[in-house]
């Protein structure tokens, strides 16, 4: 499960912001609906929803092969966390507009999709903290096909 997950969850990468930066600054602030975002501030949300979907495949990794209930209610609060930034994120995402108009078909494609990742992260962080690791690991091998549809919605 871990190791199928955590590949799947890299190829959001791809699916979104066609570019990644480990530098960039995190804002997680809320934008009101319509909001016009400069192309650089879309692709730094991109690269960075990117990145708290990858640091949440790797939280999950961390567990290894079998997961305990233990385990799941340790990793609970660091799943918590990340699920809440990539939703945050999420949010900006899909209330931003771009004046870009081949940026913005990609972002209108692609909120939806991602807005269903989150909601899976959010969903396996509250299992783990609830210890129900069985339908933790059922919800977590739901990822990968929410990611395909991000990537498919991306055009990638």
């Amino acid at each position: 499960m871990n190791r199928r997950l955590a590949s799947a969850i890299v190829a959001v990468a791809l699916a979104v912001s066609g570019c990644a930066s480990e530098s960039l600054s995190q804002r997680t602030d809320a934008l009101p609906r319509g909001t016009v975002v400069s192309a650089q501030d879309y692709l730094n949300d991109a690269a960075t929803v990117t990145g708290v979907v990858r640091a949440f495949s790797q939280t999950l990794s961390s567990a290894g092969d079998t997961v305990t209930i233990a385990e799941a209610r340790k990793l609970a609060p660091q799943l918590t966390q990340q699920a809440a930034t990539a939703r945050a994120l999420c949010n900006r995402l899909s209330a931003a507009r771009l004046d870009d108009t081949r940026l913005e078909t990609q972002r209108a494609a692609v909120a939806a999709p991602l807005n269903r990742v989150c909601a899976t992260m959010e969903t396996v962080a509250r299992l783990a903290s609830q210890g129900q690791v069985r339908q933790m690991i059922e919800r977590a091998d739901t990822l990968p096909a929410a990611i395909d549809e991000v990537r498919t919605a991306g055009g990638r």
